[in-house]
């Protein structure tokens, strides 16, 4: 298959890719929701817009790093669970939607403000964890 005659245009491509970095990226806090047991997974991530994706492709592929969610996945399919987002970051400041600012942050403002934000989305999930484990809610898979 060939590319769209647009495509092969230097020009277009690099409008393509300033107009995705200029993109806002979500940050914060989601769930996997197990509907059989109620069970859930909660974690957070700096690219909400991505990671239910990526869940979803290492569940499938067998690899989840959570071993009981990977086994319960495995055990009733894909479709008896959900993904919803917890909550969201509040951004100070509009980061690029650059991933190497985010995995291999070295030095400069951008690399502080990835730091930041990493840590405030780990945070956040870390509140929302230790409140549904003093819920009455069933158990989470982390």
């Amino acid at each position: 298959m060939t590319a769209p005659a647009s495509l092969n245009d230097k020009h277009y491509r690099k409008q393509l890719t300033q107009h995705y970095q200029q993109q806002e990226r979500e940050m914060g806090v989601y769930e996997i929701r197990n509907h059989i047991d109620g069970r859930r997974y909660i974690a957070s991530s700096t690219n909400l817009a991505a990671i239910w994706t990526r869940e979803q492709f290492t569940l499938n592929l067998g690899t989840h790093s959570n071993r009981a969610l990977q086994a319960d996945w495995s055990a009733y399919g894909g479709a008896a669970f959900t993904f919803s987002i917890l909550e969201k970051l509040k951004l100070e400041d509009k980061p690029r939607f650059d991933y190497r600012d985010l995995l291999q942050p070295t030095s400069g403002s951008s690399a502080t403000a990835a730091k930041s934000y990493e840590r405030a989305v780990k945070e956040l999930a870390h509140s929302w964890k230790q409140n549904a484990a003093d819920s009455e809610l069933p158990a989470l898979y982390n």
